[in-house]
């Protein structure tokens, strides 16, 4: 049988038992729920964010790759553009073949050695100094085994100078009494032989080795540390 009496006092014997500890509240007993949500978020965007990471790192490669190319491309435009001028200027010296050498002379009826390569060079587009003095401080300074058709070659302590041609000849003006001829660059011009320059050579980019924003990101993080430590 039904007591609400001894309900009552049941239910009051219940309560006077609980502790403070034991009483929650119902925000309190909401948060872990809200935990709950926020760690399932979080692992909803782990694989995510892995992924993006993934997608980042083999994007990167493949962008330098197409970086370098492109400027390998730039490259090899720019060395095209400077043997079209050598091309001129050897061109423009190969016609003066014949003609008497003359002290001083710049042409176009005589040429002294230094005269005939600034001519040829002009020709081309090119303004080089008068005398082979001050020719031979031109950079870049080439090799003999890495000559091109079109390098300036100077022997006797640079005080004498022709235009390679290519396949171990150059053109020069020799000196009095003679005439602009073809030579090989064998025997006693081998011997005296003192180094060669490249004029309008143009400054060539360097392939890159890591993409401009890896820098702008490692200087950001130097500026950041610098920063942290003050």
């Amino acid at each position: 049988m039904f007591d609400p009496l001894r309900v009552a006092v049941c239910a009051t014997a219940v309560a006077l038992t609980l502790t403070p500890e034991m009483a929650v509240s119902p925000a309190a007993a909401g948060e872990p729920t809200v935990v709950e949500i926020h760690r399932t978020d979080d692992q909803l965007r782990q694989p995510r964010h892995r992924h993006e990471q993934a997608r980042r790192q083999h994007e990167r490669p493949m962008a330098l790759l197409r970086l370098r190319q492109a400027t390998l491309r730039k490259r090899a435009r720019m060395i095209d553009r400077w043997q079209v001028r050598a091309g001129r200027a050897v061109r423009f010296a190969y016609r003066q073949r014949g003609k008497p050498y003359r002290w001083g002379g710049t042409g176009p009826r005589g040429y002294d050695c230094s005269g005939l390569v600034q001519r040829a060079w002009r020709a081309a587009g090119v303004s080089i100094p008068r005398v082979t003095y001050r020719q031979y401080r031109m950079r870049p300074h080439i090799s003999r085994h890495r000559l091109r058709p079109g390098d300036l070659v100077f022997f006797h302590g640079r005080g004498h100078v022709g235009i390679y041609v290519g396949h171990r000849r150059f053109i020069h003006s020799p000196r009095t009494g003679t005439r602009v001829r073809v030579q090989r660059l064998r025997g006693h011009y081998r011997r005296s032989f003192v180094g060669a320059v490249r004029p309008g050579w143009p400054r060539l980019p360097t392939p890159p080795t890591r993409l401009p924003a890896d820098r702008h990101h490692k200087d950001k993080n130097n500026h950041g540390g610098k920063h942290h430590h003050r």
